[in-house]
C-alpha cells in the first residue's frame, strides 16, 4: 500500500513500518522546481501522477520526478487515471483527455452549459474543475461552485 500526500510546496511518499509511518520527500532534481501540488492519482503502471499549481503533470517513480508535462493553463485541480487514459482539469475550465503516453491531449473541451447532460444548470459559465471521474462511459466533474455534473465530450 502506498500513501502519498501533496500540498503547499511539497509531496511526500509514506511507508508503514510497524505501527508508524515514515516519509520521503519528493525529489524534483533537474526536471522541476519545488512547487505546490494540488491533486494526484496512481497510474496502472505503478507511477504516481500529480497536478501542480502551474498546470503541469508531474510523473513520479518512487519519490523521484521523472517527467513533467505542460497540461493546463493555470492551476490543475483534478487528475484522474483510467486504464488507458488520463483526465485533467483546472482553473481554466478545460477538460483534457490524454493517452497513456501523455504526449498531447487526445481531446479537449471547455466545460460549458452545452456539455452538461440531464438538464443541470451551471451557476458559473466557466467553473474551475475541482474533481473528475469516469466510469461506464460516463464522465463527471465537480466544480469550484459545488456542482457535480455529468458531461460528455462531443
Amino acid at each position: 500500500m502506498q500513501i502519498v500526500t501533496v500540498g503547499m510546496s511539497h509531496i511526500k511518499f509514506w511507508v508503514q513500518k510497524g505501527n508508524s509511518f515514515t516519509s520521503k520527500r519528493g525529489i524534483f532534481g533537474k526536471l522541476g522546481k519545488v512547487e505546490t501540488m494540488l491533486c494526484l492519482t496512481f497510474g496502472s503502471d505503478g507511477k504516481t501522477y500529480t497536478g501542480s499549481a502551474s498546470g503541469k503533470i508531474c510523473v513520479w517513480e518512487e519519490n523521484q520526478l521523472v517527467r513533467v508535462v505542460n497540461a493546463q493553463k493555470g492551476p490543475m485541480f483534478a487528475i484522474h487515471a483510467l486504464e488507458q487514459a488520463f483526465l485533467t482539469g483546472g482553473k481554466d475550465s478545460v477538460v483534457r483527455i490524454w493517452g497513456p503516453d501523455l504526449k498531447k491531449p487526445l481531446h479537449e473541451f471547455a466545460l460549458t452549459q452545452a456539455k452538461v447532460v440531464n438538464g443541470a444548470q451551471l451557476t458559473n459559465t466557466t467553473p474551475a474543475i475541482r474533481a473528475l471521474e469516469a466510469e461506464n462511459g460516463m464522465m463527471f466533474a465537480g466544480t469550484s461552485t459545488g456542482e457535480v455534473l455529468q458531461f460528455d465530450d462531443r
